[in-house]
């Protein structure tokens, strides 16, 4: 897992294929929350973790851990 700090107004940029994705820190609150906004296209399906099954959640952190064994 990549983990990188960033402030408000600071971006990441994604590439996933063709698709370009940017993450940006919209706002933080205190020091346990923060708001995200994602720029994505329409064909990217961006859903908070929480709103997965349990097998969506379990295959996608299988896809993470195959593509970290990768590099």
């Amino acid at each position: 897992m990549l983990v990188l700090a960033r402030k408000t107004e600071e971006k990441i940029h994604l590439k996933a294929g063709d698709e370009d994705i940017v993450i940006q820190v919209v706002n933080v609150r205190g020091s346990s929350q923060c708001r995200l906004g994602v720029t994505a296209p329409r064909s990217v399906r961006v859903r908070r973790w929480e709103h997965l099954t349990e097998e969506e959640q379990a295959e996608a952190e299988a896809a993470a851990s195959r593509e970290s064994s990768k590099s």
